[in-house]
């Protein structure tokens, strides 16, 4: 166990000591733990947005629709869906 005040070191010629009190360490290291913070937050890296897949993909075209395949990614079910743009029904007709 640390028993304070702490003589930390001697000086032989004067035969002054350096005396170290808790408050001195509390005070250290509140410096120290600030510089860590400080550093952390200077070097954090710059976070890209996550852009999650989509679901729905378009994997063909019948009579100028686009059959639109969509999946869950935890499941294997697919569902197929024909989307027609109301230009192109209207162009085909």
């Amino acid at each position: 166990m640390i028993k304070f005040p702490l003589v930390i070191d001697l000086d032989k010629k004067t035969g002054e000591c350096l005396v170290l009190y808790p408050h001195h360490f509390v005070l250290a290291l509140l410096i120290f733990a600030s510089f860590v913070l400080f550093g952390f937050y200077m070097v954090k890296p710059e976070l890209k947005p996550v852009y999650q897949k989509s679901n729905f993909e378009v994997v063909d075209t019948y009579k100028g629709c686009e059959i639109v395949e969509w999946n869950k990614p935890t499941l294997a079910e697919y569902k197929y869906f024909i989307y027609c743009n109301n230009q192109l029904a209207s162009s085909s007709k």
